[in-house]
């Protein structure tokens, strides 16, 4: 997964973390990947596209990155997927967001998340 932005600049600047275009790509593959991130409030995008329809998991991971502390999921339809979370998310030290794909998919899947610290 490609990172557009780094990880090193100030909260308020934001950062993209692109996932990789995938082909085919089974069930409880990670799309994307937010990384281990600093204590505070973040905002959430996750986007990107599908080639079938296709359905996901936004995940808000613990520190160790062994168990979901909260679970959305999402049914895309084949095009473009945007979701906006709107609430302020608060992380500890080192938690994460990711995207996870439940079930496997015959075609191509990329998503990317994009967070803020507020």
């Amino acid at each position: 997964m490609a990172e557009v932005a780094s990880p090193h600049l100030s909260r308020d600047k934001g950062r993209w973390i692109s996932g990789d275009l995938l082909t085919n790509p089974t069930d409880t593959t990670v799309l994307v990947d937010s990384g281990p991130l600093n204590q505070g409030l973040y905002l959430f995008a996750a986007f990107g596209s599908g080639s079938v329809a296709f359905v996901y998991d936004i995940q808000h991971r613990n520190a160790a990155n062994n168990a979901s502390l909260s679970v959305q999921r999402r049914r895309a339809i084949a095009g473009n997927e945007d979701t906006l979370l709107p609430s302020r998310i608060s992380l500890r030290e080192g938690e994460r967001v990711r995207l996870v794909l439940v079930g496997n998919v015959t075609g191509d899947v990329q998503m990317s998340l994009f967070e803020v610290g507020v």
